[in-house]
């Protein structure tokens, strides 16, 4: 369970008891985003998909498809449920976490998207 932590401040919660395991990825898994207090997290694939995991099951409550290769990373904006994939595919993607679906498809690399910098409005 992951409890509130009310002597750690605003915002201070407690990890739930430790190992996870959370095994849906056909390959390796490059990046992994958590947000504890909605007990949610996304992971970023090796083989293009993002999962969005309930931390509470285990389980993956939604898997997001449209890379062509590999993801490299992902952002994630908790509160407005958006994140934004890298691609090995030289693209980047914007999602709605709700729906699954792919909100833009950012093209004009010419390679791997290796990392980025995402600053929320």
């Amino acid at each position: 369970d992951i409890q509130r932590n009310d002597s750690g401040g605003k915002g201070s919660f407690t990890a739930p008891k430790l190992p996870i395991w959370l095994q849906s990825h056909t390959g390796c898994v490059w990046d992994v985003q958590v947000d504890w207090p909605s007990e949610r997290a996304l992971s970023a694939g090796g083989d293009g998909t993002l999962k969005l995991w309930d931390l509470s099951t285990g389980e993956v409550s939604k898997e997001l498809r449209g890379h062509k290769m590999s993801l490299m990373g992902v952002h994630v904006d908790w509160p407005s449920n958006r994140a934004v994939s890298l691609g090995g595919d030289s693209t980047l993607r914007v999602w709605n976490l709700e729906t699954g679906d792919v909100i833009h498809v950012l093209e004009g690399h010419t390679s791997v998207i290796s990392c980025a910098d995402v600053k929320w409005a």
